[in-house]
């Protein structure tokens, strides 16, 4: 079933010009293989979730800059019911005593498209990947999981925040990523006791209106 998300005509501009913005989100560190997901309604925990959480801390820092300098979001913060109103999304958006603020969620009536870079220390031939590594499928899933916001099989209930708990997060759901691109080559420079999971990796992000955005 479509969704329908009707704004009036000054969010709807809002939107518009934010579905221009693009930027650029980077990582480096260990990046594992995720070798698919806890069932629905099962109690195990997603693997690497301290890794996964790691990753999150990281873009959470820059994609709240991003917050700072995009005029679309400054004015948001005005409108009480505006999609990207932060207080607004920290409500929506909870797994006690976290709460979260995507960029990209299914009520702003946006997608995005992924263009990423990934830099590693193994060969980026297929014939000779190494077990620690992981291959690159299950690899690009740990980053995508760490670019969304985190679901009940992450841990977040019993994790404790070192701050106030808030966590700013690229996507609600991976199901809005509508484009997505990889690139991979041989990483020349890294710490010295870093293991073959280490990796580099940028992502330039699109933002782009859904295909089921009705304007007034």
């Amino acid at each position: 079933m479509q969704r329908t998300v009707v704004l009036d005509d000054e969010l709807d501009a809002d939107l518009r010009a934010l579905a221009t913005v693009e930027f650029t989100l980077v990582y480096a560190g260990p990046l594992r293989a995720t070798q698919g997901d806890p069932q629905p309604g099962s109690s195990q925990r997603t693997r690497h979730a301290d890794l996964k959480h790691q990753m999150r801390m990281e873009f959470s820092r820059q994609l709240k800059t991003l917050w700072d300098v995009v005029p679309q979001f400054q004015v948001a913060q005005q409108i009480e019911r505006h999609p990207f109103n932060i207080e607004r999304s920290k409500a929506l958006f909870q797994i006690l005593p976290w709460c979260f603020v995507p960029v990209v969620n299914k009520a702003g009536s946006l997608c995005a498209s992924l263009d990423i870079t990934l830099l590693r220390r193994d060969h980026p031939g297929p014939s000779v990947w190494r077990p620690s590594a992981g291959d690159i499928d299950n690899r690009l899933k740990t980053l995508i999981d760490a670019l969304r916001m985190p679901n009940a099989h992450d841990g977040y209930s019993t994790r404790t925040p070192d701050g106030d708990g808030t966590l700013y997060c690229l996507l609600e759901d991976d199901d809005l990523v509508t484009g997505l691109s990889i690139n991979t080559d041989r990483l020349l420079a890294a710490p010295d006791d870093a293991d073959l999971s280490y990796a580099h990796v940028t992502v330039r992000v699109k933002l782009r209106l859904a295909r089921d955005h009705i304007p007034l």
